[in-house]
C-alpha cells in the first residue's frame, strides 16, 4: 500500500503482511502503524536517519517490532538514499535500532514509458541494477537482505526475472 490509511483497510479486512511501500514520518501515522504491528507484520520504506530514530522509538514504545527496507533512489529523485555507502549506512542503523529489523532494499524507478521491449529492458536494468549492487554491498558487509521490492506494472515482466529481485511492486494500489 501507499499510506498508512490503506494499511489500516487491509489489516481490517484479515491481511497479515502489509508493505507500506514510502516512509511514514509523522508521529501519528507513525503511531498508528505500531498499532497495526500488533496485528499484522508491517514493513515500512526509510531513507533517512531521523525517521529511523522516531520509528524505533514509536517501536519500542508500543512493543512491536517494524520490518524496514532501505528505500534507494534509482530514478526519479524524489525520495531514497543513494545506492552504495549511503544505503548501508543506513542499513546498518536500522539494524542497530531497537524494534526494528532490516529486511532489505526497495526502489521505486517511476513507470518506463518505452515503446520496445529492447528499450523497456535496458532502461529498467539501468534503473535496478545499482540497488542489486547494493544488496550485494551490504551482504558481503554481513547484513542479510531478505528483501529486494522494486519495479512496477509497466515492467513486472522484465524485474522479475532480474536475480536478486524478491519481490514486484505491480499493481501497487488499493
Amino acid at each position: 500500500v501507499a499510506k498508512v490509511g490503506q494499511a489500516e483497510v487491509f489489516a481490517q479486512h484479515g491481511f497479515a503482511d502489509i508493505l507500506v511501500a514510502n516512509e511514514v514520518v509523522t508521529s501519528a501515522k507513525i503511531a498508528r502503524m505500531c498499532t497495526l504491528a500488533r496485528r499484522s507484520n508491517i514493513t515500512v520504506a526509510v531513507d533517512a536517519p531521523t525517521n529511523v530514530e522516531d520509528l524505533s522509538q514509536a517501536a519500542q514504545a508500543h512493543g512491536v517490532t517494524l520490518n524496514v527496507l532501505v528505500d534507494v533512489n534509482c530514478r526519479l529523485n524524489r525520495c531514497g538514499v543513494e545506492a552504495g555507502q549511503p544505503a548501508l549506512d543506513l542499513a546498518r542503523l536500522v539494524s542497530k535500532s531497537q524494534g526494528l529489523r532490516f529486511a532489505g532494499l526497495m526502489a521505486y524507478e517511476g513507470s518506463i514509458q518505452a515503446e520496445d521491449r529492447q528499450t523497456l529492458v535496458k532502461e529498467t536494468e539501468r534503473a535496478i541494477q545499482p540497488v542489486l549492487d547494493t544488496r550485494e554491498r551490504i551482504e558481503r558487509e554481513g547484513l542479510p537482505v531478505e528483501v529486494v521490492s522494486v519495479g512496477g506494472t509497466h515492467n513486472y515482466e522484465v524485474v522479475g526475472t532480474m536475480d536478486g529481485v524478491t519481490e514486484v511492486q505491480a499493481g501497487s494500489y488499493v
